[in-house]
């Protein structure tokens, strides 16, 4: 049974009046039920999982093999979140357009509106297709570039007899491999492609003063000082950073051949380690104006782009690092995280009054999409 404080189940009480999303004693059991259930049909090793209620963090619990919760005085568990960071590394350029960032070729302020060329004008001249790819269509996922782990060359074996992305990724290799692509098509549409991610963290490093070397260093620098110390996520950092105090970094479940995991190849895309706790203290800072103006965040949550082919989220909008969705009642924001060895996915709904419910699964094997229908239903216990 999940024992949860009396001053908590309290306070979870107080939150069940005239909203749409309430919480108490029993719907933690509930969740807990679904949780537990959802570890044990797909053999997952661990997880973590939260939920917020209105600004407030009300469960946040990690379990262990055999369904057990960890007691809170344990180390927290840190998971790779995969795709999910995507929603960082969106704010992180949100928050340099807040900044006034100055593109360091023009001095201009950095813009939704702001080319390629205008930030790299050697690999992207003035005029070409990819030269042309505004911010908010790599925000957006309207660029129309490929995704780079789609690529054929780099899923099979090169001259070593190894596939480029079965091995660490060098940044440089990788750039110059992305300069070869070209958008598909003539109008901007979805395609939900990693490129558009990744090209992102690297003008996050370009206007932090990174130079052609591959150093973490500006990004890593400008994710914890600008976002995530703003939002209390101390846990949360980027794949190559050491653990901080207090924590252990859960190790991946393989059930398929491991690819564009190691190296470089995440960056901007899915390189961010976390805990269900700090997911969630990520979620109500978010959502309370913290980390971003509330215009900025209200940008990032806006619909962009229809959604026609996935399976997942079919008519649902893509706005920027996250999926929306129209639910009776509510709109559902909600990005999943599929990278090997992990699999995440985080959600928040608000309805028209602005009242709010997050849920957030975090768990070390290889991803089944039934995640995405747990993370739901958690919602829905909500209501």
């Amino acid at each position: 049974m999940l024992r949860v404080p009396v001053i908590l189940i309290m306070l979870m009480l107080g939150h069940a009046g005239a909203q749409a999303f309430s919480w108490d004693g029993a719907k933690s059991e509930r969740t807990l039920k679904l949780v537990r259930e959802f570890q044990a049909r797909h053999h997952v090793p661990s997880l973590a999982f939260s939920v917020t209620l209105d600004g407030e963090i009300i469960v946040s619990v990690d379990l262990g093999a055999d369904g057990s919760v960890v007691p809170s005085d344990r180390l927290r568990v840190r998971y790779r979140i995969g795709s999910v960071s995507k929603q960082i590394t969106a704010a992180a350029i949100l928050a340099l357009i807040e900044d006034n960032a100055p593109l360091p070729t023009i001095g201009a302020p950095l813009r939704l509106t702001t080319v390629l060329s205008d930030i790299y004008p050697d690999a992207t001249p003035p005029g070409s297709d990819l030269g042309r790819i505004t911010v908010k269509q790599l925000l957006t996922m309207t660029s129309n570039l490929p995704s780079y782990t789609d690529d054929d060359d780099l899923l099979s074996p090169d001259r070593t007899g190894v596939a480029p992305a079965d091995r660490a990724g060098a940044l440089l290799d990788i750039i110059a491999r992305l300069k070869t692509y070209h958008p598909r098509g003539n109008e901007p549409e979805f395609h939900y492609s990693n490129t558009n991610y990744f090209i992102l963290s690297l003008i996050v490093h370009t206007l932090n003063g990174g130079g052609r070397d591959a150093a973490l260093l500006p990004v890593q620098t400008y994710m914890h000082a600008r976002l995530l110390a703003r939002a209390g996520t101390t846990q949360t950092g980027l794949l190559n950073e050491p653990a901080p105090p207090g924590t252990r970094d859960a190790p991946p479940t393989f059930l398929r051949p491991a690819k564009f995991n190691q190296g470089d190849w995440a960056r901007g895309a899915g390189d961010l380690v976390s805990t269900g706790g700090d997911v969630a203290r990520w979620n109500t800072a978010l959502m309370a104006g913290t980390v971003l103006k509330r215009d900025s965040v209200e940008l990032m949550l806006r619909p962009a782009a229809l959604v026609r082919k996935s399976k997942l989220y079919r008519g649902c909008s893509y706005a920027m690092g996250w999926y929306v969705c129209e639910k009776p009642g509510y709109r559902l924001h909600q990005h999943d995280g599929v990278i090997p060895g992990f699999m995440a996915s985080n959600a928040i709904a608000r309805d028209p009054r602005g009242s709010t419910v997050s849920a957030t699964i975090l768990a070390n094997r290889d991803a089944t999409s039934d995640i995405v229908q747990l993370v739901r239903s958690i919602i829905d216990i909500a209501r």
